[in-house]
């Protein structure tokens, strides 16, 4: 029997069967048609991103007085993961009308549609990486990784992440790198002012990661992902 688990919570556990799930798919690239007058065929504008894509999950329940927390269940944003797809789970939220029918005396049934994020993450997450001294780290995915990436040190600190080059001035406690977030802070202080150079990735394959300046480690929260 299949299962499905949203924010750690078994749907079994708020009294419904999985009927059906959607299998995989491959999230779309954002690419925009041109039309150039004069010119035969169509232009593409690639920006590199990738549009949503949607899981639906088809739920029954024997007993109606279930309803109600299996919506509850999945009305806030959150982790989905399937039996069907071992291994990885979805940033998702639950983007359309939840529709009971009626099939039986006993048996009412709805198709839940999550919209997903296009990127499918490891699951459970890959332990943090920490470096205290210059080194390789392996992306085993198929898409770059946005990471997490805690600098320990002080003054100022240039960090490179295979080719990509992040200056850091005037550390004094370390700094939080969010690759996904595009943030950086320490504590509750934003420290965007003390960095320049884009958040970096990890690229599927190896990464070489060094640092010139004063730095005791830097823990990596890899984020691992598949498109």
């Amino acid at each position: 029997m299949q299962t499905v688990t949203y924010n750690g919570v078994s749907v079994a556990t708020k009294g419904g069967i999985v009927l059906e799930v959607s299998p995989p798919v491959r999230a779309a690239r954002r690419i925009e048609p041109v039309v150039v007058p004069g010119r035969s065929g169509v232009l593409h504008i690639d920006d590199g991103s990738y549009a949503p894509t949607k899981k639906t999950v088809r739920i029954g329940v024997s007993a109606p007085d279930s309803i109600d927390g299996i919506c509850a269940w999945c009305a806030r944003a959150g982790v989905l993961q399937t039996s069907y797809e071992p291994g990885v789970a979805y940033k998702a939220v639950q983007a359309a009308e939840i529709e009971w029918e009626r099939i039986s005396r006993r048996l009412y049934e709805a198709k839940i549609v999550f919209e997903c994020e296009p990127y499918r993450y490891a699951y459970p997450a890959a332990s943090d990486i920490v470096l205290t001294a210059p080194g390789n780290v392996t992306n085993p995915g198929t898409a770059p990784a946005a990471p997490l990436y805690v600098v320990e040190g002080g003054g100022d600190i240039t960090l490179t992440v295979g080719g990509q080059t992040v200056a850091l001035t005037g550390i004094t406690t370390g700094i939080t790198l969010d690759s996904d977030m595009g943030m950086a802070y320490t504590g509750t202080t934003n420290m965007s002012a003390h960095m320049s150079g884009d958040f970096p990735a990890l690229l599927p394959g190896v990464n070489a990661i060094s640092w010139v300046g004063s730095v005791t480690s830097v823990t990596i929260t890899p984020r691992w992902r598949y498109l």
